[in-house]
């Protein structure tokens, strides 16, 4: 965050450094120290956010020039640059160092490639270790040169330091922190299946824990609290085999590449092969670090075509070749363009094959993929440029005139997309826990009329199921989905069927939009199955009977008799409109998910959030904690009401929340207060989704934990607001969905 560098912190007024930790408020824009903001708990100026409040930039124009070192602007008065730290030259004097100029500047690469020559001290040093012979382990110390690769210097001289000092410990982090990847990157084959089996073989009591509560007949007969004591067990030794590997990690790789030295050289006697061979089956590929600006003005295009010339004399040293113009032209291709109508586009962070086929399969829009795995095609490089140099010079303008993705400031580019006419609405992709993605949606979410969908990942498999729900109930807002269409069958009442994980609830309505039956059934092994079974405990009435079935749920595809489908996101706010009619936000907890939805006067989807894959805070998370308790759920629902001590369940994740009970109830605390804890962690979770979702009251809970008045107490103290439960809180979705087939007959 350059720009941030030398304007006080809005916290302490102290001035921000290039080694302070900084955080920007998502709503303003205000700089902050880390430590200040978490102090704070908010930015000091939301009470100003309403109104519009923007965070300025403390400095004119007047008082700022361009860094030639860094491409930054910095402040016209100091002597260092406050982004890239340079010694700034006198004003109106070109920098020595200033491409064209005709002198000479200083060829960091050459240094580089000077490492590890006869001048170099490393040599000596290693000399002196291992003798003028220069033979480490009988080796020469030129092939392990060849066989170790760009960083042989560096690894030569850690192991020069052992043998002086006689030890075999020497901290290598990168295998400390990276485990048997370093190892398999190293291409140290024998410790980095080593190590793997090992961290494979102390993962096995979270497995168990796993299994046993997917209640697999694979899982082993083992009591929860001797299974606790075996992950801590485990744990401890992890830790221990961490430390192991990242202080004997160069000593294994020195032994693993000493073997394939020897082979090696036993094969191929001649020094020349010898030195090929060692190269390709040792070392690493090519590696270069690009310094990529994030502006898209003259200095950054400069600079990034200076990066491009670097690049292209590194390659050329590394494959002995020299840059073709000829072949750089002909390598681009036309870009694929935009749609001419309307279209969805997905933006943000790199999205992973599974979001974007899940939203091309279900949008009758095309979709447009703008991430930096998108399409980045450059249009062929116009005819008359001047020689490479003008070749270059374009190329590095064409890169930054792309659509920018994250790294880029504001730039032009992504107004005009913003803009664009035909683009009817932007699927927002973030990696969890990543602040800059945060930052930039919600930047893009005050900017921008546009409607946006956040999607987070962290780029594991989606869970199928609830990105449909979410893709599809974004296109529902938008009016892509096409309404149930009307049946051809007559008959005096219409259905509606909320296929959940754990219950199928079904509501039936007369012409008149009147409840004239209802039903809760557990689901069970298949949707239609559950459909079926809610039909059959209506009691008298038939799918033949309907004039109009409308499914909802996770389950609204498999339902054989359906006439239509809907989500549950907008089928809930239909149902909630219909209960409620002042809700502005329905908090719903069912089986499976948790959910926030907001809504508009009329009863419309205006925002939603979902939680991620995990069922922590759901009714199977309540249903597994009543379990270890040996408690069914009315039972907990009404023990939790009776708590005398508060505890802290700090984990949500499921397996490990039972870890905790499990060690609550070891040192004897009563069930009650566990009960409680439990509750209060359900709140905390489903509170941080309504504010994630901007959620306003007045508020109404849905699902079957609005039965539990324990968590319902628990979150109206969170919220800081009373929830409106319905008299069947479970049926809410299928009478929305019930109230949309009754639309398809009219």
């Amino acid at each position: 965050m350059p720009k941030y560098y030398g304007c006080p912190c809005e916290g302490c007024g102290k001035p921000l450094t290039l080694q302070d930790d900084i955080v920007v408020c998502p709503d303003c824009g205000a700089p902050y120290h880390r430590v200040c903001y978490e102090k704070l708990g908010q930015c000091i100026h939301r009470p100003a956010h309403a109104a519009g409040y923007e965070w300025k930039f403390p400095y004119e124009e007047s008082q700022l020039r361009t860094c030639p070192s860094c491409g930054e602007r910095t402040l016209r008065d100091e002597e260092t640059c406050r982004c890239c730290g340079a010694v700034l030259p006198p004003e109106g004097q070109e920098p020595p160092s200033s491409r064209g100029s005709g002198e000479e500047t200083f060829d960091y690469s050459q240094m580089y490639r000077q490492f590890g020559t006869s001048a170099d001290p490393e040599k000596e040093f290693f000399e002196d270790a291992f003798g003028k012979e220069a033979k480490m382990d009988g080796i020469a110390r030129q092939d392990w040169l060849d066989y170790i690769g760009p960083a042989a210097p560096a690894y030569l001289a850690a192991y020069s330091r052992m043998q002086l000092q006689k030890s075999k410990v020497s901290m290598s982090f990168s295998a400390l922190l990276f485990g048997p990847f370093y190892f398999f990157y190293r291409k140290a084959w024998k410790p980095a299946f080593g190590f793997l089996a090992a961290e494979l073989l102390l993962a096995a009591p979270t497995f168990i824990e796993m299994l046993q509560l997917s209640g697999s007949a694979l899982a082993p007969a083992m009591s929860a609290s001797a299974l606790t004591v075996f992950a801590r067990v485990c744990s401890v030794l992890s830790f221990v085999l961490m430390l192991v590997r990242g202080m004997y990690g160069k000593w294994l790789y020195r032994k693993s590449a000493a073997d394939h030295i020897r082979r090696i050289q036993s094969e191929f006697p001649d020094a020349q092969q010898r030195q090929a061979v060692l190269r390709a089956q040792g070392g690493l590929d090519f590696l270069f670090l690009l310094d990529l600006p994030h502006h898209d003005d003259g200095c950054a295009k400069a600079r990034l075509r200076g990066e491009l010339e670097r690049l292209a004399a590194e390659y050329g040293a590394y494959r002995g070749a020299t840059l073709d113009e000829a072949a750089l032209r002909a390598a681009f291709a036309p870009p694929v363009p935009l749609p001419d109508g309307p279209f969805l586009a997905v933006t943000g962070a790199r999205a992973g094959a599974g979001l974007l086929e899940a939203l091309r399969r279900v949008s009758p829009l095309p979709v447009a993929d703008l991430t930096c795995g998108g399409n980045r095609s450059l249009p062929p490089p116009p005819e008359g440029l001047d020689g490479l140099d003008g070749l270059l010079d374009w190329y590095a303008g064409a890169l930054l005139g792309q659509i920018p993705c994250l790294r880029m400031d504001a730039v032009g580019r992504r107004e005009e997309l913003l803009n664009h006419p035909g683009l009817k609405g932007l699927v927002y992709h973030t990696v969890k826990f990543c602040d800059f993605y945060s930052f930039e949606y919600e930047n893009l979410r005050r900017r921008t009329a546009l409607p946006l969908l956040k999607v987070e990942t962290d780029f594991t498999p989606l869970s199928s199921g609830q990105l449909s729900t979410r893709l599809e109930a974004f296109l529902e807002g938008l009016e892509l989905r096409p309404a149930p269409a009307s049946a051809a069958r007559r008959g005096a009442y219409v259905a509606g069927i909320d296929s959940g994980s754990t219950t199928t609830n079904v509501v039936v309505l007369d012409r008149a939009g009147n409840v004239a039956a209802s039903a809760i059934v557990r689901t069970g092994p298949k949707a239609s199955q559950g459909a079926e079974k809610a039909f059959a405990a209506l009691g008298g009435f038939t799918p033949e009977d309907m004039a109009a079935i409308v499914a909802t749920g996770y389950g609204r595809n498999n339902i054989p008799f359906a006439t239509g489908q809907v989500t549950e996101i907008t089928c809930h706010a239909r149902g909630a409109h219909r209960l409620y009619p002042e809700a502005r936000a329905i908090v719903d907890i069912g089986g499976q998910d948790s959910k926030v939805i907001c809504l508009d006067e009329s009863g419309g989807v205006t925002n939603f959030v979902m939680n991620d894959k995990c069922a922590a805070g759901t009714g199977r998370f309540l249903e597994l904690m009543a379990r270890t308790l040996e408690l069914n759920l009315d039972e907990m629902a009404r023990v939790g009401l009776h708590w005398e001590q508060e505890l802290t369940i700090s984990s949500m994740c499921t397996v490990f929340a039972e870890s905790e009970v499990v060690s609550l109830i070891a040192d004897n605390h009563s069930a009650a207060d566990i009960v409680h804890g439990l509750n209060q962690s359900v709140a905390a979770k489903t509170a941080a989704l309504a504010s994630r979702a901007g959620a306003k009251g007045p508020y109404m809970m849905t699902g079957g934990v609005a039965r539990n008045r324990g968590v319902t107490e628990a979150l109206e103290a969170r919220l800081g607001a009373p929830l409106w439960l319905p008299p069947e809180p479970d049926l809410c979705g299928a009478l929305g969905a019930a109230l949309f087939a009754l639309d398809s007959i009219q």
